[in-house]
């Protein structure tokens, strides 16, 4: 093969995976996850296991290259790491992300062991999901884990959805991978017979997809099953089941009403990031957060950010908790949630410890909550025994925050537990699931301001008109849509982050409130709709109706378990076939 052949193939492996990012927030083209990995499976038919793994390689190195740019802004920007360091970090971390799908891949074709061409139907339909599946796992499990953007993400707001209480985001996945093995077996006599008609399929299907006619994708969805049944093809029937089983777990009814309304207020502050942690910034935080929550004391709930007020808990108690206890919490009874570092101190070591917390203050009380998973060189530096001379050299700072206990006294609302999560720790379905079946609605803490380059905002601020980004309460994309023309200028972190909470929503059938300094604040519910939200780079205050909710779904009883056993009992079940019927495609 020569050079220009071979580049020009890694290329485009590299631009489909990149183009796999349009399935998820902020763009929203669910259907078009279909297509990035089915010809993906093609671009691996007919070759050996090492070519294999290579082009999946590819594929994932351009997937997460586009899903993860924006750790950029943080790192070059406000840690000011020199630009050609930060690059190389990020492909780093782009090309360990893609040995995952690429490891997959491989197994597939190495385990299957076909003649003459990459995948045998069995191999496609049943062991390369359970693989994906294990892979994606073990991404958000290994060196403390990283499980951004999991294909199942891209599911939200689809029939796929319904699997999400079941078996979390990860089944999911393995619903996508089998539908995209479905649509690879039903078109490939299609594709040696008549290219041109496949790729005139495939082209009019992508452009469906890419303009959001998802009544017509699915028709045309439709319509390759029922050529997959007209062509008697087994695989077919991988499909509908799947399918089936979507729409039944969209119909159980997984969680109740617990007691009354809860009237909640969410506090935008919009402090600009790059003078938050001065001390202007810090007087600026506390003036503006208080100033917005003057009205709405007489909730019950008041919520403040993640690191709302810059500073440790302990230096703000006399100028700004007490007073709030004595002068809005004592007389309106609210309770207010805030994100804020807090500094400990060892009394027989004399050591301090911060840690990255939300606190619960009340009248006459403060309890907290620490976070646990903390973001590897964003809140601690790995192995600095080893790698501290490097940190040094980038100009990394090595003050690290600790984590919390794993279990820690639960926080309550008007009686009601409250499931917390600090920012990054929402990634982790595991995790926070085991705040249920006890936790009434969930509350993630975040700061999404260090994922976009500040000095390009007033221009797109200018351009803010939340009418004409057509905003409609109520709506299957409601307060997506009034961020959706917004995201330009900006970066996809926000957009992928809140659609991540979505998923969680759905996994444990609760309310959960996203809390941002600026933006995305809002409110999604257990069917995983955002039902309120504010604009991204404004201040203010979403003031809501939360529902507490009881109950509990199949994943937030099993968690990750069950599909972990169901995944690897596929793997073995097609390994001992395998040998004993001597599978060949």
């Amino acid at each position: 093969m020569s050079v220009v052949k071979l580049l020009r193939r890694t290329l485009g492996m590299t631009l489909l995976g990149a183009s796999l990012v349009f399935a998820f927030a902020p763009f929203y083209r669910a259907l078009l996850v279909l297509i990035p990995l089915v010809l993906l499976l093609y671009g691996c038919h007919g070759l050996a296991p090492g070519a294999v793994f290579r082009r999946a390689w590819w594929f994932g190195l351009g997937y997460f290259l586009a899903a993860v740019y924006w750790i950029y802004f943080s790192m070059h920007v406000y840690y000011r790491i020199p630009a050609f360091v930060v690059v190389l970090m990020i492909a780093g971390l782009a090309a360990w992300l893609a040995l995952f799908p690429a490891l997959a891949l491989y197994l597939t074709r190495k385990l299957a062991k076909p003649a003459h061409t990459a995948f045998s139907s069995a191999a496609v339909l049943v062991l390369l999901p359970a693989l994906w599946t294990l892979f994606e796992m073990l991404r958000g499990w290994l060196l403390s884990g990283f499980p951004w953007q999991s294909v199942g993400y891209s599911q939200v707001g689809t029939l796929l959805q319904g699997l999400a209480p079941l078996f979390g985001v990860y089944g999911v996945s393995a619903a996508v991978l089998v539908l995209a093995a479905v649509f690879y077996l039903v078109l490939l006599p299609v594709r040696r017979q008549s290219p041109a008609v496949f790729y005139t399929v495939v082209g009019v299907y992508s452009l469906v997809a890419l303009l959001g006619w998802n009544w017509l994708g699915v028709m045309l969805l439709l319509g390759g099953l029922a050529w997959g049944l007209y062509q008697k093809q087994q695989a077919v029937y991988a499909g509908i089941a799947v399918l089936v089983l979507a729409y039944a777990g969209s119909l159980i009814p997984y969680s109740q009403k617990n007691g009354a309304a809860l009237d909640v207020a969410v506090v935008q502050g919009n402090v600009h990031q790059a003078v938050k942690w001065s001390p202007a910034g810090l007087q600026q935080s506390i003036q503006r957060y208080l100033s917005l929550s003057k009205p709405h004391w007489n909730a019950d709930l008041v919520i403040w950010p993640e690191t709302a007020l810059p500073e440790f808990l302990g230096r703000l108690r006399e100028n700004v908790i007490r007073p709030v206890q004595q002068s809005f919490l004592k007389a309106d009874k609210a309770t207010l949630l805030m994100g804020v570092p807090v500094e400990t101190k060892n009394a027989v070591t004399g050591k301090t410890a911060a840690y990255n917390s939300v606190v619960k203050v009340t009248a006459n009380d403060l309890q907290r909550y620490d976070k646990k998973h903390l973001v590897p060189f964003g809140e601690f530096m790995p192995f600095p025994s080893v790698l501290g001379g490097l940190y040094q050299a980038v100009g990394l700072e090595q003050e690290n925050f600790v984590s919390g206990a794993d279990v820690q006294r639960p926080l309550y609302v008007n009686g009601h537990e409250v499931g917390i999560s600090i920012c990054y720790e929402i990634v982790f379905g595991h995790q926070v699931s085991q705040a249920l079946p006890d936790a009434a609605f969930l509350v993630n803490f975040s700061n999404n301001a260090w994922f976009y380059n500040p000095p390009r905002r007033p221009a797109a601020q200018a351009r803010w008109d939340p009418a004409r980004a057509g905003y409609r309460p109520g709506g299957s994309q409601a307060g997506v849509r009034v961020l959706y023309n917004a995201w330009r200028g900006d970066s996809l972190e926000a957009y992928q982050h809140l659609q991540i909470l979505q998923m969680r929503a759905l996994e444990t059938s609760r309310y959960i409130i996203s809390t941002t300094n600026d933006g995305i604040t809002a409110l999604v519910g257990p069917n995983g709709r955002v039902l309120s939200a504010l604009p991204r780079f404004q201040q203010g205050v979403l003031r809501v109706r939360l529902q507490p909710l009881q109950g509990a779904t199949l994943y937030v009883l099993t968690g990750d378990y069950l599909l972990l056993a169901l995944a690897v009992f596929a793997v073995f079940l097609f390994i001992r076939t395998a040998k004993k019927h001597k599978i060949q495609a």
